[in-house]
């Protein structure tokens, strides 16, 4: 019950290194992400190998399938940085750093795939995307 609490209250959700492996926790994001009271951003800080396709070149993978059951979003939507070309790996995110993101500005949803440690490094930008 806490934690249902805790997330609405929440201005932005962050997830490190979190598999969504728990179905009856990932339940719980979906209603307040689509609160109509509240915009929140998410972020989800993950390491991947250079080879995964990003979620815009369709990715297929149980990972993706348990991230769209918490916070859901349309995959159309995704784009890499929008200074960065189409690719499909994440290597180039990884390479420059940067987030795959969804252009959706109503429920905006970011992923970091060079790890927490990177992540530490660009605290600022992990910050930014929450905002």
């Amino acid at each position: 019950m806490k934690i249902d609490s805790l997330i609405n209250e929440s201005d932005a959700i962050l997830f490190i290194g979190y598999g969504f492996n728990d179905m009856h926790l990932n339940k719980t994001f979906p209603d307040h992400r689509y609160s109509p009271n509240k915009k929140r951003n998410a972020v989800v800080i993950d390491y991947a190998a250079d080879s995964t396709k990003s979620i815009q070149m369709r990715r297929d993978d149980d990972w993706l399938s348990r991230l769209f059951q918490a916070i859901p979003f349309n995959f159309y939507d995704m784009g890499i940085c929008k200074y960065l070309p189409k690719d499909e790996s994440i290597l180039k995110y990884k390479q420059n750093k940067a987030f795959e993101s969804s252009r959706n500005e109503k429920y905006p949803v970011s992923i970091w795939y060079n790890g927490f440690l990177e992540a530490c490094e660009n605290s600022e930008k992990i910050k930014n995307e929450l905002n």
